[in-house]
């Protein structure tokens, strides 16, 4: 996370130096319309930078969230293993014993319940940063196709 922060910061920091440059070489002379060209297309590229961090930053959420509940599970199962290593000699103790078991085994559905929805949503996030960046970049190429003809 620390590294994103970094990125769009740093990102931040390189279109307010384009867009003081743009305003710099409009105070030297009429730049044609070229420099509100120049000022749109880093702003857009710049929110386009912005929405591609913030799904990325979702999905590591997503991802962060998910390995915690495997954790979770992991440790669940290792607490139930030493349940069952000290079993009870008594019917009582049993019942209780088994009991404790049933509550654990439902914490232990649950948390996998929710670490196989953090998955399912993590692939969706996934795809979809995955579908935004590469259309992003095709629409980028075509453009600067487009500017070569």
């Amino acid at each position: 996370m620390i590294f994103i922060d970094f990125f769009v910061k740093e990102t931040t920091r390189e279109v307010e130096d384009r867009l003081r440059t743009a305003e710099q070489l409009g105070i030297r002379g009429e730049t044609n319309g070229q420099k509100e060209e120049i000022v749109n297309e880093l702003v857009k590229v710049h929110q386009q930078y912005l929405s591609r961090i913030n799904q990325a930053r979702s999905l590591l959420h997503t991802i962060i969230n998910y390995y915690k509940n495997t954790s979770k599970i992991e440790i669940q199962l290792i607490n139930n293993e030493r349940i069952i290593s000290s079993l009870p000699n008594d019917s009582r103790s049993t019942e209780v014993l088994v009991r404790q078991y049933e509550i654990e085994h439902e914490k232990i559905l649950q948390t996998y319940e929710q670490c196989r929805q953090d998955a399912l949503l993590a692939e969706n996030k996934a795809k979809q940063v995955h579908h935004h960046f590469f259309s992003v970049v095709q629409k980028g190429r075509d453009q600067r196709s487009n500017r070569y003809r």
